[in-house]
């Protein structure tokens, strides 16, 4: 973090005179670190949090001699509202985690909830209020022999991302072409293809902030947001649906979350799938059902086709209601002019259809 140094100002008897320096460390590129989070509530908006975790005030707790070290993944980038999906590879027995931001006073705790013998996972889940820039995430287990690890240290960027009273977030573990959609009311599908909204003047506008890793152009950022501002918000029926366009690597399994909020608070998800089998094949879901899920949480499978040649193959996982305080919907217009790759994919898309 880069840190300003102020020195002394000096005012003599008789004569004014003012002196200060200043130094700096570390990244340049770094913003300064936000005030010390006084609550639970400030520390989600700030930074972050995860379902059924628990906020603590003070410092990380002490490491204890003779414990493991953690492997961890987790992504180094990420969006407002957005995700960051921490897998834990151990054969060690845990009874919950501790994550929390360098240089910041307070931190959560996570029971510890695996997918697999060996692998825990912690889905964090980032605050509407957290500022772009650099900062660092500390995790730290406690394993169910009472012994605490040295932290786990991960930098962390957070990508600037536009702000509004609707976000959709989608964010995948690795680098692949995962895409999200987002389908309104009125029947309009927001995706790389057609990102933008705004009002008929022009001066209020929303929609996709990121097509990460496009055509498999890796960009490393694995998360797209969708924001509208209120001004543009359709009263109705919203569909939110996943879809891998390009699996850039068929050799590794790829998981996913996807989160929706309305003015910060989570959105209830009112899809409803007829079977327990169908969700399974549709979503490949790590949850036993989707419906009243939100996040919700899926993978594609090692070997997971890609879908640009698949018209079908968009998942549908989410669907939600906003009744919005003015019944009238509002007029809108789609001013967006596709990029070179955005031409790319639609135009592929479109062959394998043929």
């Amino acid at each position: 973090m880069k840190k300003l140094l102020f020195s002394c100002v000096a005012m003599a008897a008789f004569a004014l005179m003012t002196s200060c320096s200043s130094s700096s460390s570390g990244d340049s590129t770094t913003p300064p670190a936000p005030p010390a989070p006084e609550n639970a509530e400030t520390f989600s908006a700030n930074y972050f949090t995860a379902q059924n975790s628990t906020y603590h005030e003070g410092a990380a707790p002490a490491a204890t001699a003779g414990a493991p070290e953690l492997a961890v993944t987790m992504n180094d980038q990420g969006l407002a509202s957005g995700s960051n999906l921490i897998s834990i590879n151990t054969a060690d027995s845990y009874q919950k985690f501790f994550v929390g931001v360098d240089g910041v006073n307070g931190y959560i705790e996570v029971p510890a909830a695996s997918r697999a013998n060996t692998v825990y996972v912690i889905t964090l889940l980032y605050g509407q209020n957290i500022q772009p820039g650099a900062f660092k995430i500390w995790v730290i287990g406690l394993t169910t022999d009472g012994k605490t690890t040295q932290p786990f240290v991960q930098p962390v960027n957070i990508v600037p991302t536009q702000t509004g009273s609707l976000h959709v977030n989608l964010t995948f573990e690795n680098d692949k072409d995962v895409d999200l959609h987002l389908i309104t009311p009125s029947g309009h599908d927001i995706y790389y293809g057609d990102r933008d909204i705004s009002n008929t003047e022009g001066t209020i506008t929303g929609g996709l902030d990121v097509d990460s890793n496009a055509g498999c152009d890796l960009d490393h950022i694995k998360s797209e947001n969708i924001v509208l501002p209120a001004e543009l918000i359709e009263p109705g029926v919203y569909t939110v649906e996943v879809d891998m366009w390009q699996n850039c690597d068929v050799s590794i399994a790829t998981q996913w979350t996807i989160n929706a909020r309305y003015n910060g608070a989570f959105l209830r998800n009112q899809l409803t799938l007829p079977t327990a089998a169908e969700n399974q094949t549709r979503v490949q879901n790590l949850q036993t059902d989707v419906q009243g899920s939100n996040p919700v949480y899926g993978t594609y499978p090692i070997n997971a086709p890609s879908n640009k040649n698949n018209p079908t193959g968009r998942t549908k996982v989410m669907q939600f209601t906003i009744l919005a305080a003015n019944a009238a919907a509002p007029v809108l217009k789609y001013p967006y002019k596709p990029t070179d790759m955005d031409e790319m994919k639609m135009e592929e898309s479109a062959w394998y259809r043929k």
